[in-house]
């Protein structure tokens, strides 16, 4: 009998709010019956949290490796103890879903004739070390994602593979006790662009009390986000909540959703929201112009340098709640197929017989 295909999955970190964890646990549950034994390795990088690493992670499949550590003889020792383990256990194909760490890696695994696989999931400037860096296959999660590999390394075989998220077989009705509600659930970090949805949601609404908008996250800027509420006086209208796994509540809890990030691959909470017929306002930025239907009539994909536009776009879509419903139906739509979990994991399983050493 021939033995399970064995793949090494590896992170800089396992974040519970990061959805990259979150692709890596679907594409784990996903392929439950597709005879894969899964390795996970953490870079341990980033600022720790004591959630870490989630439950599903198998704590005897998790390596702690510091590949990427500033020191170099910390940095080499560990990738010499990364190099035992994969052929130790013989590994099949390793999957890696950070650049950084692909350049890292790459040569190494490329002597030992171990394939890497590359996911990658934001879009990063041009880098000589990667363009030449020996991978053995290119995945994309989103149309500007896939440009850029293209820019940076050339046309070398690059697979789309769209985040996977749930889907309803049909949305679910917006109801109108939710109309004057808003979310936002992305982690408080520099790239998701808060300040510039508060200050949008002030210039939008001013001093009503009548709606409400929510941001849901964990992460260093808490206290400035804070300070930007007090200072605009956005207190009864604006709120943060700590992070909470009941993202499909919360979704349901809003009319619509916004997020005005600066860059994404894929945002995740989009096909979240997506999945239960519930949109998305968003900015146009790499990664968020991919999510909206090239069928939508309100206002989207709003420039990153006009708060204005943005604070328009809000108005426009809190007075157009029939418009929200409408919306609603064609990200659903326009998802359902193509972020299939079961499709996600079937094509990742392709990929790795058509690429593994064995």
């Amino acid at each position: 009998m021939q033995r399970n295909l064995k793949v090494c999955v590896i992170n800089p970190n396992y974040y519970r709010s990061s959805g990259v964890t979150v692709v890596i646990k679907r594409l784990f549950e996903g392929s439950a019956k597709l005879n894969i034994d899964w390795h996970f390795i953490t870079c341990d990088l980033g600022n720790k949290l004591e959630t870490e690493f989630p439950a599903w992670l198998n704590s005897e499949k998790l390596l702690h490796l510091k590949i990427l550590s500033n020191n170099p003889l910390l940095a080499i020792l560990n990738l010499c103890k990364l190099l035992v383990f994969l052929e130790s256990n013989n590994i099949d194909i390793v999957h890696v879903h950070h650049r950084r760490v692909a350049i890292t890696i790459g040569w190494l695994l490329y002597l030992l004739n171990i394939p890497l696989i590359y996911t990658a999931h934001l879009t990063y400037g041009k880098s000589s070390i990667f363009k030449y860096t020996p991978i053995k296959r290119y995945l994309a999660i989103s149309q500007s994602v896939k440009e850029n590999i293209i820019a940076t390394v050339g046309n070398k075989g690059i697979d789309m593979v769209y985040n996977p998220a749930p889907f309803e077989e049909s949305p679910i009705n917006i109801d109108k006790s939710r109309q004057n509600k808003v979310c936002c659930i992305a982690r408080l970090e520099e790239v998701k662009n808060h300040i510039y949805l508060i200050e949008s949601w002030k210039k939008a609404f001013g001093d009503r009390k009548d709606v409400t908008l929510t941001l849901i996250g964990e992460g260093s800027l808490k206290n400035k986000l804070l300070d930007t509420i007090k200072n605009l006086n956005l207190e009864n209208s604006v709120f943060i909540k700590k992070y909470t796994s009941a993202i499909r509540e919360e979704i349901l809890s809003s009319s619509f959703m916004v997020l005005t990030s600066k860059v994404e691959g894929l945002p995740l909470v989009v096909l979240e929201a997506a999945g239960l017929g519930v949109p998305t306002l968003l900015t146009d930025a790499d990664g968020s112009r991919d999510c909206v239907p090239p069928e939508s009539i309100l206002p989207n994909k709003i420039s990153l340098e006009d708060s204005t536009a943005y604070s328009n776009a809000l108005t426009d879509w809190m007075s157009n709640f029939n418009s929200i419903k409408l919306e609603g139906l064609r990200f659903h739509s326009y998802w359902k197929d193509r972020a299939s979990p079961n499709a996600f994991a079937t094509h990742h399983q392709k990929i790795y017989l058509e690429n593994a050493r064995r």
